[in-house]
């Protein structure tokens, strides 16, 4: 039979192995930048993004057991996790807490799709107020939220310009990512214009944007869901999106019923007829809201995107 200490000195020996073998650094205590993440990347050679820190991170989650890793897999990527959350908050914290505002949705939005440029108009003009931008920061919605806050302080011009010159593409094909460092190397910030997307390396297909300037991308997604959720409190804005969205939108009106009615975070659905009919999820709320069911809930469905901006003075 072996003993503890055998047992501990073995386990000991193997978690020392982890923490120095993993991909990642477990200790960091800064937040990740897009061009971290894809340190290789050359628009050139579309296959350099199969090199990139991004994906060899995520080949490596496959690689060690997914989601049922070993135990000193589990505990380095908890160790990464603690610090890459701690240096988030330690960011946030230099904002009031009531002017962070996000902006969640679907991946699979398109970049032609009037909601992904109604996303952008928010967060540039958002920005611009002083808010400092939240989303997920995947493809899609997200994506628009990042580079809204990216062209922030720029005349509309260059909005569209920008918007047309992205190609259409889903986020596996190699333009989709070349075209977003085109992007910023073709308007780069005059001035200092944060934004800061949580990805997770649970999604290995979604590539986080690097249009956000502070990526905080974790491999628990719950972490992940929880802070986006729960720091976002200047209000959130739910653009057309699947599963995802909406349990987020329903996580929010949980937190909203069982908090304090001066932190309840506003929920701006935007697409009348997507949160209506398509996905009826604001009905929902309202029902529960009206017939006593939960509280707190600060509920608004708009189509007009200066009526939504009326909502963030």
């Amino acid at each position: 039979m072996i003993g503890g200490e055998q047992v501990r000195r073995a386990l000991g020996a193997e978690i020392e192995r982890i923490l120095h073998d993993v991909p990642y650094d477990v200790a960091r205590t800064a937040l990740y930048s897009g061009r971290e993440l894809f340190d290789v990347f050359d628009p050139e050679d579309p296959s350099s993004r199969e090199r990139c820190l991004d994906a060899v991170v995520a080949r490596h989650l496959g690689e060690s057991g997914g989601e049922n890793p070993s135990m000193p897999e589990m505990l380095a990527r908890r160790l990464h996790d603690l610090h890459v959350r701690q240096a988030a908050l330690s960011f946030l914290a230099k904002f009031p807490r009531g002017r962070v505002a996000g902006i969640m949705g679907g991946h699979a939005l398109s970049r032609r799709d009037p909601c992904y440029r109604r996303a952008v108009v928010l967060a540039k003009t958002l920005t611009e107020r002083g808010y400092l931008m939240l989303s997920g920061g995947g493809p899609g919605a997200m994506e628009a939220t990042h580079l809204g806050a990216w062209l922030a302080g720029r005349p509309d011009g260059d909005v569209a310009s920008a918007l047309a010159a992205l190609p259409d593409v889903a986020a596996e094909d190699p333009r989709w990512l070349a075209s977003a460092f085109e992007t910023m190397d073709r308007f780069p910030q005059d001035a200092p214009r944060y934004s800061l997307s949580i990805p997770t390396w649970h999604y290995g297909n979604e590539p986080p944007t690097p249009f956000a300037t502070h990526i905080a991308k974790l491999f628990d997604n719950s972490i992940r869901e929880d802070t986006l959720l729960s720091e976002s409190r200047g209000g959130l804005v739910f653009m057309p999106g699947g599963p995802g969205t909406v349990q987020e939108a329903v996580d929010v009106a949980a937190k909203n019923h069982y908090g304090a009615a001066d932190e309840a975070t506003r929920m701006v659905f935007v697409d009348r007829a997507f949160w209506t009919v398509a996905v009826p999820l604001h009905p929902f709320f309202e029902q529960l809201r009206d017939r006593g069911r939960y509280r707190n809930l600060d509920l608004h469905l708009e189509d007009d995107t200066e009526a939504i901006l009326r909502l963030f003075p």
